[in-house]
């Protein structure tokens, strides 16, 4: 088992942008990950411990992507709602303009609050 000349086999402590650095390096370069790996004194898990973390931490750092549509183009011309809100996880929310602005304002102060 390789040490690393440290015990228990653990390697010095590498900050965030030592790690980028080095998964930029590994993406750019044809060389298996066990060859990486060892020229750069690391565990082959370690290596892809570090790339699960980077996507994780890309697809977080994206932004909401929204866009802005006209009820007529979603809903219809003379559809009975005013409009329509869809949630990520595929709830619906329609209203009509019978629904009391207060009524729709403490419907969308729970959903951002259970965001």
């Amino acid at each position: 088992m390789k040490t690393n000349g440290t015990p228990h086999g653990r390697g010095k402590r590498l900050s965030t942008e030592q790690r980028r650095q080095l998964l930029d390096q590994f993406e750019r370069k044809a060389v298996s990950a066990e060859a990486f790996a060892a020229r750069h004194g690391i565990g082959v898990s370690t290596l892809y411990h570090w790339q699960r973390l980077s996507r994780r931490n890309k697809a977080q750092a994206r932004p909401l992507a929204l866009r802005e549509v006209s009820l007529s183009e979603v809903m219809g011309k003379g559809s009975r709602w005013s409009a329509e809100l869809q949630l990520p996880d595929g709830t619906c929310l329609r209203w009509n303009d019978a629904l009391p602005a207060s009524a729709l304002s403490e419907v969308l102060h729970t959903l951002r609050r259970s965001c």
